[in-house]
Parts: structure tokens; sequence; C-alpha cells
């Protein structure tokens, strides 16, 4: 009667267990890395008081950039019901 039996070598397993340690070594270093520390800038504030929208609130905002120039548009005031806005707000940035 044949037998066959699977043998793994201590090699064959001390590479792969070190293979997974050192990709999961790098895949850390590399995480942290790439985590910069980013300022926030506050680029504008919703100054409407009428009793009709929500305040506080800058929503559905969009940037466009041509060249060193950036513009970003939002809108300031939501309404609940029916949707919309009191106005729209823009910032813009040459640098």
């Amino acid at each position: 009667m044949n037998r066959t039996s699977v043998r793994f070598r201590g090699d064959t397993t001390t590479h792969v267990l070190f293979s997974a340690v050192l990709v999961l070594a790098f895949s850390v270093i590399l995480t942290q890395t790439a985590a910069a520390q980013v300022l926030l800038t506050r680029v504008s504030t919703d100054t409407f008081t009428n009793g009709s929208s929500q305040h506080a609130t800058e929503v559905e905002p969009d940037t466009f950039v041509f060249g060193s120039t950036m513009v970003a548009t939002f809108q300031m005031g939501r309404f609940v019901v029916g949707g919309g806005s009191s106005d729209i707000g823009f910032s813009t940035s040459t640098d």
C-alpha cells in the first residue's frame, strides 16, 4: 500500500511567515507616511438669519481650477422643504 504524506519543510514555512510579516510592516510604514498633517482653513461662514432655511450650513460644494486659480462654490442657508438655498457662496484662491 502506497501512502503519501504532505510534509512542510521548516524553511518554506519560515520564509512564508517572514514574507507576510515584512509585507505587513511595509504597509503600516507606508500608511503612516501617507497620512500628512493638513491644516484646515475656513473659507466662509453662513451669515443668513431668515427663519425659512437651515443656517450654519454650506452644502453641495464644487470646485473649478484653471492654472493657479481655484474657485469653490456652495449653497448657503439650505431650505428643508422644496430645496434650494438662501444664497450661493464662493471662495477664490490664486496660490
